[in-house]
């Protein structure tokens, strides 16, 4: 379970940078589309049509970043499987 919460920090910490880096570019979701929270399938479309229409290495940082996060997301999934498994 710690390892479980290491993972969930380090997902958190990656989503926060990429807003950030994104807000720093001009990038700001939750004024653009009057939506109150970040992670939806909304967002994660947007973000994805967002990254598509950028170049250089803001593009490259971001592509790099949301795969991190979305390995990230799998191995939380896997923790999860994992330990209904063993509760089982």
């Amino acid at each position: 379970m710690r390892a479980r919460q290491y993972v969930l920090k380090q997902r958190a910490e990656t989503r926060t940078f990429i807003q950030s880096l994104l807000r720093r570019h001009g990038f700001h979701y939750k004024q653009e589309t009057k939506t109150k929270s970040h992670w939806t399938k909304h967002h994660l479309g947007r973000l994805g049509r967002t990254i598509e229409s950028l170049s250089g290495s803001l593009k490259a940082t971001l592509e790099l970043l949301m795969r991190q996060m979305k390995a990230l997301d799998a191995i939380v999934a896997d923790y999860d499987r994992r330990v209904d498994e063993l509760a089982a």
